[in-house]
């Protein structure tokens, strides 16, 4: 455990040291049940991030998504749901303007009508992406994300289209080109522990 916590906040504070610009994203997307879920796809999920990013590659994020008008299946309920989250993201090299990550992270999900036994419950997920940048302070996100329930054991899947406002790290929008310089940080977490 002590070692767990260490990893924590030694990346952590690698984090905040180097903090480059924080990302306003709103997103656009559907959200895919699995077949053995009692809901059905949603037409449209809507949602708002915000993303501290820095030099080393790596990310942190909070954010919320919701789809109203959601059917249960073989019913003519429809619920709302409204998931909050937070994810930790690594990204990789820049190529072209397109930059790829990864994020994985943990959150609740809250529906506004409980039928067949299909609670409010929290998840884990994890998923990738890419960020292609427009100009220096708007860049077009993609990103697909598996949604693991944890007492239904349920597996959603959700696809989106964001588009981030990126600001500087004086909260000014991003004059210099995009922020993320990704570096080897993986060894000076691990060299935080020791």
């Amino acid at each position: 455990m002590k070692k767990i916590l260490l990893t924590v906040l030694s990346a952590a504070s690698l984090f905040a040291a180097d903090t480059q610009s924080f990302q306003l994203t709103p997103t656009f997307g559907k959200n895919y049940s699995d077949s053995a879920s009692k809901m059905t796809n949603s037409d449209l999920l809507y949602g708002l991030k915000g993303t501290w990013q820095n030099a080393k590659g790596f990310g942190a994020e909070i954010g919320f998504e919701s789809g109203s008008d959601i059917l249960y299946t073989g019913e003519d309920t429809t619920t709302s749901l409204t998931r909050v989250f937070g994810h930790v993201n690594m990204y990789g090299e820049s190529s072209y303007d397109i930059t790829p990550y990864a994020l994985l992270g943990a959150g609740y999900e809250f529906l506004s009508t409980n039928i067949k036994g299909d609670p409010d419950q929290g998840f884990i997920d994890g998923g990738a992406g890419f960020s292609y940048n427009l100009f220096s302070y708007l860049n077009l996100n993609l990103e697909a994300r598996a949604v693991y329930k944890l007492d239904s054991e349920d597996i959603d899947y959700t696809g989106n289209l964001g588009f981030a406002v990126a600001f500087d790290e004086g909260f000014r929008l991003n004059q210099k080109g995009y922020p993320i310089v990704p570096k080897v940080i993986y060894e000076e977490a691990l060299e935080g522990i020791h």
